[in-house]
């Protein structure tokens, strides 16, 4: 059982990379850049800690929204390879709410035991992250669906086992009406995958449906109400802002690594005293988005300003490492590379993206100007 103690889940986290986690394998995986590896996932599976969210009565351990934060970030601080085992628990939680009894029994306990990876197929070339302009069309036939469209940033797409499509089932329905969503199988016919580089070293994937045919148990909650739906997957990714509070604090602790061997003038612990200030600041936003959750209270302003607070943290905690450790900060991630610069290379490329992942932060000024300070 894990302990709903910020400590003693750190300490559970760093003994299981201990265990677990070599730095060959999450090198491997950064290199390659799907953020998963299939040992350690079932590892994970093995202790207890996917679903940890969930009721017990679904083999969760019941663990509250602020500790989950709490064990994404430690997760995320060790830089364990778990993008993918994010994407798949945003989808778990929407079926643990809303998912039918075949659902539940079908896809949850291969979720719970590290069997299934499950992608999120909601962006559009056309669209980006507005995703209630969704094209993507799924018509009855039958007792079951066809899908055909298009979706872009599906990562983890092409390892995943099914993919979570948001699609228009009610054409002549208002932008965010008349949208559905469907668990596709990903070697269903129709379906195609082809990938995407980013800068950030990642990969991610177009993906294309043509006449894929599923039945009625693709469809996750009611005809036409995908919004809703949408938003219960949107309010767990929310909820583990600590994911990027982890990374920010991981980074700051390379560089400081990195900086003791050397002479650190004022000005640079001036800097560095700074930043740490302001990471500080984000987690502790991101532990309030926690909070809200668990007293049921709505999210979507104090998570919009804690993805905003500790990205751009991040992003500029990556500008700063570039500034103090100088040219060697440039080296790629080889293993001499990693001794001389941290790794602050591929630091510096990750903090870029991260500011789109999750909803860019010009959607997340937008909310909190909007929802947050009334404005218009």
């Amino acid at each position: 059982m894990i302990a709903q103690d910020r400590d003693a889940i750190r300490a559970i986290v760093a003994d299981f990379t201990r265990r677990h986690v070599t730095d060959a394998a999450i090198d491997a995986a950064w290199t390659r850049g799907t953020l998963h590896d299939r040992s350690v996932h079932r590892a994970l599976a093995r202790e207890g800690l996917i679903g940890a969210t969930w009721p017990a009565d679904l083999g969760g351990q019941d663990l509250d929204p602020v500790s989950a934060g709490w064990l994404w970030e430690a997760m995320n601080y060790h830089r364990l390879p778990i993008d993918l085992l994010e994407l798949t628990e945003m989808v778990a939680h929407v079926i643990v709410v809303v998912g039918s009894v075949v659902q539940r029994k079908r896809i949850l306990p291969r979720v719970r035991s590290g069997e299934m990876l499950i992608s999120l197929g909601y962006s559009e070339p056309g669209a980006g992250s507005d995703v209630a302009a969704c094209a993507t069309r799924a018509v009855r036939q039958g007792d079951g669906w066809v899908i055909n469209g298009s979706k872009i940033f599906t990562t983890g797409a092409h390892v995943a086992d099914l993919v979570f499509v948001l699609a228009r089932t009610g054409p002549d329905a208002s932008r965010h009406r008349g949208l559905s969503l469907f668990l596709v199988p990903r070697k269903s016919t129709g379906v195609e995958v082809r990938p995407i580089h980013t800068f950030g070293g990642e990969r991610t994937n177009a993906v294309f449906f043509t006449d894929v045919v599923v039945d009625a148990d693709a469809l996750v909650g009611a005809v036409d109400d995908g919004w809703s739906v949408l938003n219960l997957a949107l309010d767990f990714e929310r909820q583990v802002m600590g994911a990027y509070a982890g990374q920010a604090r991981r980074l700051f602790d390379d560089l400081v690594s990195v900086l003791e061997s050397r002479i650190v003038d004022p000005v640079t612990t001036h800097e560095l005293a700074r930043v740490n200030v302001r990471l500080e600041e984000a987690r502790v936003l991101a532990d309030d988005v926690g909070a809200r959750a668990a007293a049921r209270q709505p999210i979507d302003v104090a998570a919009a300003m804690a993805k905003l607070a500790v990205t751009e943290s991040l992003k500029e905690l990556a500008y700063l490492g570039l500034d103090l450790v100088g040219p060697e900060s440039l080296i790629c991630a080889t293993e001499q590379g990693r001794r001389q610069s941290g790794g602050l290379e591929h630091w510096f490329r990750h903090a870029q993206v991260v500011t789109i992942y999750g909803g860019s932060n010009e959607i997340q000024r937008d909310i909190i100007a909007r929802r947050g300070l009334g404005l218009g």
